[in-house]
């Protein structure tokens, strides 16, 4: 793996197309979502989190608990360079996101490495995924504009920093959103 050993697995969604807490949903073998992306990415990453509003996995990861009350990726990723102030950049994945590979993944951080852009992100079919991507310590005073403005469309970070993105096959970055996307998903893994 790349350099950049700080990843963090974004679970404190509120998960309302679902219906309940996607990242307690079991997958697999995995007793939830969580877990199964902690397993897969903690042999990755030499620092592995998750980003919650509170320890909802009795203690069974180190969480970095949101800063703000609103559930927002941009305040998560705000929380986590306010929370790991020696991170000068970190890997952020949805918890919802299974089926991206450990491949991706590290093409992702190889580039960031090696690039003077804020974020490096993944797209699939011309559509840009914020929550799976590379965001540097550079982005922190934009973001922390946008919070203070109430501003949370991920789209609109990436348009404010140097952003670069990285086309990858649709079929690797899934998002588990619903209740039937649920379901295919778990025929997928079986």
């Amino acid at each position: 793996m790349p350099t950049i050993d700080t990843a963090v697995i974004l679970a404190g969604g509120k998960s309302s197309r679902m219906g309940k807490d996607k990242a307690l949903m079991p997958f697999g073998e995995a007793s939830s979502l969580t877990h199964y992306q902690y397993d897969r990415l903690s042999e990755h990453f030499r620092h592995l989190f998750v980003s919650a509003k509170e320890d909802k996995f009795d203690g069974a990861f180190p969480i970095l608990e949101d800063r703000y009350e609103i559930a927002s990726p941009l305040a998560a990723i705000v929380s986590v360079f306010e929370t790991l102030p020696q991170a000068d950049a970190f890997f952020a994945i949805a918890v919802d996101m299974p089926f991206t590979g450990v491949d991706a993944i590290e093409k992702l951080c190889r580039l960031a490495e090696e690039s003077d852009a804020d974020i490096v992100a993944a797209e699939t079919k011309g559509k840009v995924q914020p929550l799976c991507a590379v965001y540097k310590r550079s982005i922190l005073s934009v973001a922390e504009t946008m919070l203070k403005q109430n501003v949370h469309i991920m789209r609109r970070l990436l348009d404010r920093c140097v952003t670069v993105t990285v086309p990858f096959d649709e079929r690797h970055f899934v998002n588990l959103n619903t209740p039937e996307a649920y379901r295919k998903a778990l025929k997928t893994l079986s």
